[in-house]
């Protein structure tokens, strides 16, 4: 593994979301094209209040309240692969997830609704979120179960003293870092 810092590992996260995010502009009429993108750019500026009021282990068991889990398993093994991939690279990343999600019924419809404020992002910033975790060694994702790795998490981060703080710590930097990018190619919507 190479060493990223969150500002690092956000690019790397950020050339496959942009990948998303032009797929769900390509699919969508002339007046949702520019909605795509807004829902993740609103859950990524939302999360440092939200950590900060509930805590980390509050922030991402609200999100995974709100997420599509077995969206979420996909999105999460994108952006941990996206972590260490060259450009290049993230397209192959993209293309894989493009065509496991294609295959799988309505997979590739809920991603682009999830971009979309219908969608409401939480399933994409969570993953996002999750995969800078791992990356940590904060967060052991256990494939095809992403429920009991997120409740794992959350009573770690609630029963180590200090833990649930030292992660927003290390998390708030890469939240911030995501939403500059995002915010950058996603319009129409006071930051």
């Amino acid at each position: 593994m190479k060493p990223r810092g969150p500002e690092a590992a956000a690019v790397a996260e950020f050339l496959l979301l942009k990948r998303m995010i032009d797929d769900a502009r390509s699919a969508a009429g002339d007046q949702e094209k520019a909605k795509a993108g807004r829902a993740v750019k609103s859950r990524l500026r939302e999360a440092p209040s939200l950590m900060l009021s509930t805590g980390t282990a509050g922030l991402i068991t609200f999100y995974t309240s709100k997420s599509d889990l077995g969206l979420l398993d996909k999105l999460y093994q994108a952006f941990t692969s996206a972590i260490d991939a060259s450009p290049g690279e993230v397209d192959e990343i993209w293309a894989k997830l493009r065509g496991d999600l294609a295959s799988g019924g309505r997979g590739l419809d809920a991603l682009r609704a999830e971009l979309t404020e219908g969608g409401k992002g939480y399933t994409v910033a969570l993953a996002m979120m999750l995969a800078y975790l791992g990356r940590l060694g904060l967060y052991e994702h256990k494939a095809g179960d992403p429920a009991s790795s997120i409740a794992g998490l959350a009573a770690r981060l609630l029963d180590e003293p200090g833990l649930d703080a030292s992660a927003a710590q290390l998390l708030l930097p890469f939240i911030d870092a995501a939403k500059r990018l995002v915010s950058a190619v996603v319009k129409g919507e006071a930051d």
